[in-house]
């Protein structure tokens, strides 16, 4: 019974340090509240270093992340007719493109709605 209780409490605080991270990446991007992509970095943040083990496990790297959902941002606006500036479009390297390409496999998609074959409950 002690066992359940203390998982159920580190649980807790796993659940909100990740909350905490991700606020604090959404407010790092200028957005009042995190989405998905703010989570997703917010993983990389805990201390047990199970989502960088997973992301190693098919190639997506912590120093790429960033530049793909950047990436993915810019094409999202290119349909309605924005385009980011150009210092924030240069910051977009062709590692990114290639984890962009990762993201994808997953249905990531910024703002945390799902993509196309996303499966939704």
């Amino acid at each position: 019974m002690f066992r359940r209780i203390k998982a159920r409490l580190t649980d807790m605080k796993t659940i909100s340090a990740l909350c905490l991270h991700a606020e604090k990446h959404a407010l790092d991007d200028q957005q009042s509240e995190p989405g998905a992509e703010h989570f997703l970095l917010a993983a990389f943040d805990l201390p047990d270093g199970t989502a960088q083990r997973v992301f190693d496990l098919v190639g997506a790297h912590r120093t790429a992340i960033e530049p793909a959902i950047k990436q993915q941002y810019a094409e999202a606006l290119r349909p309605i007719g924005l385009a980011p500036d150009a210092a924030w479009a240069d910051s977009i390297d062709t590692t990114a493109r290639r984890q962009t390409a990762i993201l994808q496999r997953f249905s990531f998609r910024p703002g945390g709605a799902a993509g196309p074959g996303s499966q939704s409950a």
